[in-house]
């Protein structure tokens, strides 16, 4: 077994993230075992140390409430208001 630089270490994460993306077995491979899905990706054992932990996170389950776009009008309100602050800042905030 043979210790591996920083640079090997990063590719055979970057490695196994790529796979992880495309593959559902492997990515649950990467989440129960991650030893051994590194050592897969990476083509060779991984040194003993401290253990990998994983997080999964998948966009497409995040429920995070997004805003729609702002509409034409809304977008040239805005650019009004701009113009507007930058030929009266005294008016500037004041909504009117």
């Amino acid at each position: 077994m043979s210790h591996w630089s920083p640079s090997e270490l990063a590719a055979a994460l970057r490695a196994a993230d790529r796979k992880a993306a495309v593959d559902d077995e492997f990515r649950k491979k990467v989440l129960l075992q991650p030893r051994e899905a590194l050592q897969e990706a990476g083509g060779r054992e991984v040194p003993a140390g401290p253990v990998l932990e994983v997080f999964d996170f998948d966009l497409y389950f995040d429920m995070a409430p997004v805003a729609p776009p702002p509409t034409k009008a809304e977008r040239v309100k805005a650019r009004l208001d701009k113009i507007g602050a930058l030929i009266f800042p005294e008016l500037a905030g004041s909504g009117g």
